[in-house]
């Protein structure tokens, strides 16, 4: 008899082990737009505007919008063209650039359609040699078409109320 409640009570833990790791584990949706996250940060490492623009490119729907705050008037861009004129000016200023999550992803997922929130704080260094550091918060609106999930929109906005860029860069410090 005690063998048989030993397997009962076994047999209880395991299933409520087994059904406790099902529900903390994430969708597939969530894990796909975490790794859209990451490479979208990580590819802000990438300095050279073409290698940007190469490897951003698809991330994107080539009709997002992208709307940037950070540097005083709101710029927004339509298309993946406009996209890469908004931040060529940034990315050519710039010598080094790094991007560390904020650990503060947030995800929201509705069908085809989801919402990621999450920031960042960047340092680096401008090609005239001024330290470059900030922290911005990111909205991206994605769309899943055919399986993929794709930027609709995103938007750059400022954490602190005093970060705003010089005019002349006139784009983020991403």
């Amino acid at each position: 008899m005690n063998t048989r409640v030993f397997l009962l009570y076994l047999a209880a833990a395991l299933l409520a082990l087994s059904a406790l790791a099902h529900a903390e584990r994430p969708s597939s949706d969530e894990v796909a737009l975490r790794l859209g996250v990451d490479a979208w940060l990580n590819n802000r490492a990438a300095v050279a505007p073409a290698a940007v623009s190469a490897s951003l490119k698809m991330l994107y729907r080539p009709d997002a919008v992208a709307t940037e705050l950070l540097s005083g008037a709101p710029k927004t861009a339509m298309g993946w063209t406009a996209y890469v004129a908004l931040w060529q000016p940034f990315f050519s200023s710039v010598s080094s650039f790094a991007a560390k999550p904020a650990n503060d992803l947030k995800i929201s997922v509705q069908g085809d359609r989801a919402v990621t929130d999450f920031s960042f704080a960047s340092q680096g260094a401008y090609k005239d040699g001024r330290p470059l550091t900030c922290a911005a918060a990111v909205n991206l609106n994605w769309t899943r078409t055919e399986g993929v999930w794709q930027i609709a929109q995103e938007e750059l906005r400022p954490i602190e109320s005093g970060l705003v860029l010089e005019s002349s860069r006139s784009t983020t410090q991403r």
